[in-house]
């Protein structure tokens, strides 16, 4: 059965700057496609946090597609980041540095580990937003195996940093 990873929406919390562009990295393992990164950039979002209100994004449908497998993989492993800049010029390069960097990791890593994946790709994701003059927001990382989700539909929130991740997981 096919089955798909979505990314519905976030919010910046107050801890987070007031105004400038998100930008969603984001990227799934499985043993057997490998590594995966959405097939085409995630542009910045915009945003403007009022005051000591949070602020949130949510996507149109079931939400941003961060992967979509033909068959529901026995096991996998995803991580999402989102990183805030006050220029679009930073924003935009920090997409096109993630994409090639997760793409650099995917070679490196090879059949490495679910785990030691996953814990590769955060710091070079901190590593590409301080280079751009930007600040990670959050980072969420996760894994699910046939026992704990792979089988069934599923929907997350989860707090990391200043960003609230709403993530869906779908069995059709």
């Amino acid at each position: 059965m096919p089955a798909s990873l979505f990314l519905t929406g976030f919010t910046v919390t107050p801890d987070g700057p007031r105004k400038g562009f998100c930008v969603v990295t984001a990227g799934t393992y499985d043993g057997r496609q490998g590594v995966q990164l959405p097939a085409s950039p995630l542009q910045p979002i915009p945003f403007k946090r009022p005051r000591k209100q949070p602020w949130s994004h949510q996507y149109q449908g079931d939400g941003l597609l961060i992967q979509h497998w033909s068959e529901t993989p026995d096991v996998f492993g995803y991580t999402i980041s989102i990183t805030a800049t006050s220029r679009k010029e930073a924003a935009l390069s920090i997409t096109g540095k993630a994409t090639s960097m997760a793409g650099s990791v995917a070679s490196t890593v090879g059949a490495a580990p679910l785990g030691a994946l996953l814990l590769a790709t955060d710091p070079l994701l901190q590593a590409i937003g301080q280079t751009a003059g930007a600040r990670v927001l959050g980072s969420l990382q996760g894994s699910e195996a046939d026992a704990s989700g792979t089988q069934s539909s599923w929907e997350i929130s989860r707090t990391e940093s200043s960003v609230v991740f709403f993530v869906k997981y779908v069995v059709r």
